[in-house]
């Protein structure tokens, strides 16, 4: 069991952000606390155990950590649907402006109802701006300024409004990704466009090069993971607890 330092949360939340790693049951987790207090001195601290781990979760609950969220990882292969994108009237491009990058990030600012950060009201209640909204802005100016991640815009063919987005981190040589973020604007949310969004990812890495990917998506989202399982061969591999716990005394305003 050990703990890191969160470098991207922590710089967006103005406050020590850390993630514990391997949390080991069998260990004194008061002694490992105080020493990673007296180290750190972390605001927030987050651990992700796999679903059937309750009895670690108990002793974290013990300790002041709150169940956020329940995680499924599923994996699949692209395919490519760019005949039916072209049949339905939409395209994907890659973010290559600050303009295209505005309208993403407006979108992912919106979008997400159900993210462990939103949801958090003892997190949020600190904080005079919507802390859920500049994290998402973050991760995408991230991923745009990375060359070993992507950032895609959907968009109608014919007006060119953009709908949807998504982004995706390469690795294994260019074979592999994991998607970060994405999905529909509010506004065009009800039109059945899930599936110009998982076709648009799809296709855009089978057309890269990239032999398979894995996400992480809150159980929250049941219709975008139906839709993957069902229609798309999505196979859940894996199952996680999400818990936090505050520490406010170390809590400055940014």
């Amino acid at each position: 069991m050990h703990i890191i330092y969160n470098e991207i949360d922590s710089d967006i939340f103005g406050n020590v952000v850390a993630d514990i790693k391997d949390f080991d049951a069998n260990e004194d987790f008061a002694r490992f606390e105080m020493k990673y207090m007296a180290d750190m001195k972390p605001f927030y601290c987050l651990v992700k155990l796999p679903c059937g781990n309750i009895s670690s979760a108990h002793i974290l609950e013990k300790h002041g950590f709150k169940f956020m969220e329940f995680q499924l990882k599923y994996t699949n292969i692209p395919e490519s649907y760019e005949d039916d994108l072209e049949a339905a009237g939409y395209g994907y491009s890659e973010v290559s402006s600050l303009t295209d990058l505005d309208e993403v990030i407006n979108i992912a600012g919106t979008t997400f109802d159900n993210d462990r950060v939103r949801i958090d009201s003892d997190l949020t209640k600190m904080y005079d701006f919507d802390i859920a909204s500049l994290r998402y802005a973050s991760y995408i100016k991230r991923s745009y300024m990375r060359d070993d991640q992507r950032v895609y815009k959907i968009y109608r063919k014919k007006c060119g409004t953009v709908v949807g987005f998504f982004s995706y981190f390469i690795s294994g040589g260019g074979k592999e990704a994991s998607v970060l973020l994405g999905g529909i604007s509010k506004t065009a949310k009800g039109q059945g466009l899930g599936h110009i969004y998982i076709k648009s990812y799809h296709s855009q890495m089978h057309m890269s090069g990239i032999k398979c990917f894995q996400s992480c998506i809150s159980a929250c989202n049941l219709p975008i993971l139906n839709l993957n399982i069902r229609n798309y061969h999505g196979k859940v591999t894996d199952a996680f607890i999400v818990m936090r716990k505050l520490y406010s005394a170390n809590f400055h305003q940014k």
